[in-house]
C-alpha cells in the first residue's frame, strides 16, 4: 500500500508531510502528473515523469510486486 506523495498540485509542504507518513507507517511512496489524457484542445499537457522524480523510488515497489529488475 502507498501513497501518491509527488503531485504537481501539491505543495512542498504537504510533499514533506506525505513523505512523513510513508515513512512512519511503511507506505510506498508514489507519484504521477494526474494525466487523463489531451485537452478540449487535443493538445498534451503533460509528459512522462514531467515531475523528475528520481528511478530509486521504483526500487520498493519493483520489491513489493517481486519483480526483479525494471529496465529504465
Amino acid at each position: 500500500m502507498g501513497l501518491e506523495v509527488f503531485h504537481p498540485c501539491h505543495s512542498p509542504t504537504q510533499v514533506q508531510n506525505l513523505k512523513e507518513l510513508c515513512k512512519k507507517y511503511g507506505l510506498l511512496m508514489t507519484g504521477g502528473s494526474d494525466y487523463h489524457g489531451p485537452n478540449s484542445q487535443g493538445k498534451e499537457e503533460t509528459t512522462l515523469n514531467m515531475l523528475n522524480l528520481p528511478m530509486e523510488l521504483l526500487t520498493p515497489i519493483k520489491q513489493a510486486a517481486g519483480i526483479a529488475e525494471v529496465r529504465s
